[in-house]
């Protein structure tokens, strides 16, 4: 059984571009009680404008239209970024290969004949709604996925930063290590200073020859 949903039940917006009050009428009285909220326009000029304000969920155009018919209609809607990925249904009560295929061409997502069959309606209607729906969804899901990445970035960040600590210990260490070579340079060179003592005392005999010999002397009288 039908019913109406209200405003915070809606399940998206639909714009009907038709210039007979009979069909926007029915169409919005079986879409709205879906759940749909339901607005109009009478021709192509109207229809364009209101779908630049509304940037509905899906647009009925009728073909044959006083001013701008659906065809230029929706080649328009086309051209408008905003617009190009609205859904559109055109609807008409010439029902052919020509003018499914005119409707294809002029950027159409399908074609619907006059009179309505109320299963196809809705099952149209709500196939599209619900593909373009997971279509808007999807630059959501990626501003969603940055916003996250960021977050962990930013969670990651002091653990990030505490992990330099190692970092600078190494390089303490290395300073230290290059304090502990230098003392070890410093010992080398003064052990290998003393260890030369006997052979730079036997090159200092040569300057004071009677020191060392009085020396050997001195030592010989103690044997």
């Amino acid at each position: 059984m039908s019913h109406t949903k209200n405003e915070k039940d809606h399940v998206g917006t639909i714009l009907v571009v038709d210039d007979e009050p009979t069909i926007r009428n029915v169409l919005g009285s079986i879409l709205s009680n879906e759940g749909y909220r339901m607005d109009f326009a009478e021709n192509g000029h109207d229809g364009y404008k209101k779908a630049r304000e509304l940037l509905p969920d899906l647009i009925f155009l009728d073909v044959m239209m006083p001013g701008m018919n659906g065809f230029n209609a929706c080649r328009k809607i086309r051209t408008e970024p905003p617009l190009a990925r609205v859904p559109i249904i055109i609807m008409s009560a010439v029902s052919n290969d020509e003018y499914r295929m005119r409707s294809i061409q002029s950027g159409a997502n399908d074609f619907i004949s006059k009179p309505f069959d109320l299963d196809e309606l809705l099952s149209k209607v709500k196939k599209i709604t619900k593909d373009n729906g997971f279509q808007k969804l999807l630059p959501e899901r990626e501003d969603l996925k940055i916003a996250r990445e960021d977050l962990r970035d930013t969670f990651n960040k002091p653990r990030e930063e505490f992990g330099l600590a190692p970092e600078l210990r190494d390089t303490e260490n290395k300073g230290n290590a290059r304090r502990d070579a230098g003392f070890t340079s410093i010992s080398s060179i003064s052990n290998s200073s003393l260890g030369e003592t006997p052979t730079n005392l036997t090159e200092g005999r040569k300057s004071v020859p009677l020191s060392w010999k009085k020396l050997q002397r001195k030592k010989g009288e103690s044997c």
